[in-house]
């Protein structure tokens, strides 16, 4: 309790549209946490269209 808590993130690899990132978390004596995340970049229109398609599909 009353320590400060800090995240470092980097963006570690970009295959195509994936974005790969590690954190850390650490507190004022020690590394508490370590993550890896995945995260995709979205073309919002391509997407919307799709969406739209099977909605119109359903009816």
């Amino acid at each position: 309790m009353g320590m400060v808590v800090h995240c470092d993130c980097e963006l570690t690899a970009v295959e195509d549209r994936r974005l790969h990132f590690t954190a850390r978390v650490y507190d004022d004596v020690t590394e508490i946490a370590a993550a890896t995340h995945e995260r995709y970049i979205v073309d919002n229109e391509r997407f919307t269209r799709k969406a739209n398609s099977k909605l119109t599909a359903q009816s």
